[in-house]
């Protein structure tokens, strides 16, 4: 009963939770989405289980990508990494994701992973690095005509200067 009770709560905990989380047998076989899984990814859970993590595949990270997390996971240790990943309907996201084996007696038995989703935070970021350059350039042309507009006033002054001392000499 107590166990019972244990499996219950971590299970309406990782349906509340607001990442994605899955799990997969050894082979990267899904056998468990949550809500939010289904929310971000557009896969439904019926959709999903049965599948693998490979469906989400953008083609934007390289075959190394894919092969440096395999071996790490394989290794026993847990990664964690940006990825660029594919919705159903086709549109990409980036999402921050971190997977670990479960290991029951020491043999990896699965994986779980938590995914979230940071395209938002990725576009905004863009936005700011494209508002910065813009920033610099308008920085440096407004500085260059100053430095103009200085140097013409600098040198009618010194004509006027010039001026006065030859009236004032004559």
């Amino acid at each position: 009963k107590e166990r019972e009770d244990e499996l219950r709560r971590f299970r309406q905990a990782a349906e509340a939770a607001g990442h994605a989380m899955y799990y997969t047998d050894r082979d990267g076989t899904i056998e468990y989405v949550n809500p939010a899984f289904e929310a971000i990814t557009g896969y439904s859970a019926n959709e999903a289980v049965g599948s693998y993590p490979r469906t989400l595949k953008s083609g934007e990270m390289s075959d190394e990508f894919y092969e440096d997390l395999w071996s790490t996971l394989l290794n026993g240790n847990g990664w964690e990494a940006e990825v660029i990943n594919r919705r159903k309907n086709g549109e990409n996201y980036t999402a921050h994701q971190t997977i670990s084996p479960i290991k029951v007696d020491d043999e990896i038995d699965g994986f779980v992973a938590i995914q979230t989703d940071i395209s938002d935070r990725k576009a905004l970021e863009a936005h700011l690095k494209t508002s910065l350059t813009q920033l610099k350039v308008m920085d440096r042309v407004l500085r260059h005509n100053l430095r103009n507009d200085m140097n013409v006033i600098i040198a009618n002054a010194e004509t006027i200067q010039a001026t006065d001392a030859a009236d004032g000499a004559e």
